[in-house]
């Protein structure tokens, strides 16, 4: 088996059940990290398909460690505070 016909063999389903499957988009999950990316400037928020968990990105001179995850919203909201207020402590 050559390199390219080894690739295509992992990509597909290895059973009837994996190929029927429907395509995972958490669509509300996507709309969500959006809504909150649009409120809060400073950070790229997304949603990880396959972490199944939201991620903020800061856009601003932040300490080492301060890219979060959550899985639920609220939490990741309150993770970007605490790391926002880690960076203004660190400024002053």
């Amino acid at each position: 088996m050559n390199q390219r016909s080894r690739h295509h063999a992992l990509a597909r389903p290895r059973t009837a059940e994996a190929a029927a499957a429907p395509t995972v988009l958490d669509i509300e999950q996507r709309r969500i990290a959006r809504q909150i990316a649009a409120h809060t400037t400073r950070w790229t928020v997304l949603w990880g398909l396959h972490s199944r968990r939201y991620w903020a990105f800061p856009l601003f001179d932040a300490p080492q460690r301060a890219i979060v995850h959550d899985s639920d919203p609220n939490g990741l909201l309150t993770q970007m505070q605490r790391a926002e207020l880690a960076a203004r402590t660190r400024q002053a």
